[in-house]
């Protein structure tokens, strides 16, 4: 006969089995809805045959979002985005904010090849003895607004777990943050997974 232990133990053994399971088929779950409501009046404008093919605005918002990606990729096309930010973003009370805001957000969070002062990860150490964060480098603090004159500060993001678009921003003494060699991608994997997902090496 079966005891209250050996019920519990299966019990756990199999909610945990689901979880990963019931996550990932929400996660894929959001993802579609999110694109069907976005193009949920492609209904309205294409033939009635074509509106009831199962998830054809999944299809529709996945080319769109892949010709989208191919034409940003474009010389030409980069450059007029850049004046499109530069001379009407840019003098847009608010909307200049935010847009400029996530963008540095979503880039900061891109894989990238090459190494510089702003691809780096440390570990910044939160107020308590031996506890640290992990967090992305984003610049320097200016002297000039710097708690204190006689130090350097850097300016990291640090990513919610299991959101890491998430987060938020501080101020760190060097003397109180660690560089690695993780990449950002490894990073955002690390908090992502809390903890589960370290890097190979």
């Amino acid at each position: 006969m079966l005891s209250f232990s050996d019920l519990k133990q299966y019990f756990l053994a199999g909610l945990f089995a689901i979880i990963p399971i019931i996550i990932t088929i929400n996660i894929f779950k959001f993802l579609i809805n999110f694109l069907s409501n976005w193009l949920i009046s492609l209904h309205k404008i294409i033939p009635i045959k074509i509106a009831f093919i199962p998830y054809i605005e999944i299809i529709v918002a996945s080319i769109i979002v892949l010709l989208i990606g191919y034409f940003v990729n474009n010389y030409v096309i980069m450059k007029i985005l850049e004046y499109f930010e530069e001379y009407i973003i840019k003098n847009v009370p608010l909307a200049n904010t935010i847009y400029f805001g996530i963008k540095k957000i979503t880039m900061m969070l891109q894989k990238k090849s090459e190494k510089n002062e702003e691809q780096l990860v440390a570990w910044v150490r939160l107020p308590c003895k031996n506890v640290f964060c992990l967090g992305l480098m984003t610049g320097r603090l200016d002297s000039s607004i710097s708690p204190e004159k006689d130090k350097q500060y850097y300016c990291f993001f640090i990513p919610h777990t299991p959101n890491p678009v998430t987060g938020y921003y501080i101020i760190s003494a060097e003397e109180d943050c660690v560089f690695t060699n993780i990449s950002r991608q490894e990073a955002i994997s690390l908090i992502m997974s809390g903890g589960i997902l370290k890097p190979e090496r």
